[in-house]
């Protein structure tokens, strides 16, 4: 939370056994989609970062079990 990051490096798709991220209070536009192969991740949480709907529904489409929480 906060770290001002911009991006997210590709190799999040390796923490497969993650269930809880909060990337809220940062700069992200997206994610990579390899966020995607994160099957045990239960709640994500995004707000307060720079998503634009179209691709707030792309990781609600890459993780349909994830309870997201975005500010759409």
């Amino acid at each position: 939370e906060g770290n001002k990051l911009f991006k997210l490096p590709k190799s999040i798709g390796y923490l497969k056994k993650l269930e809880f991220f909060s990337i809220k209070y940062n700069y992200l536009k997206k994610l990579p989609t390899d966020i995607g192969n994160l099957t045990k991740l239960t709640f994500l949480d995004i707000r307060d970062n720079n998503f634009k709907d179209k691709e707030i529904a792309k990781i609600e489409e890459m993780l349909p079990s994830t309870n997201i929480l975005s500010d759409r």
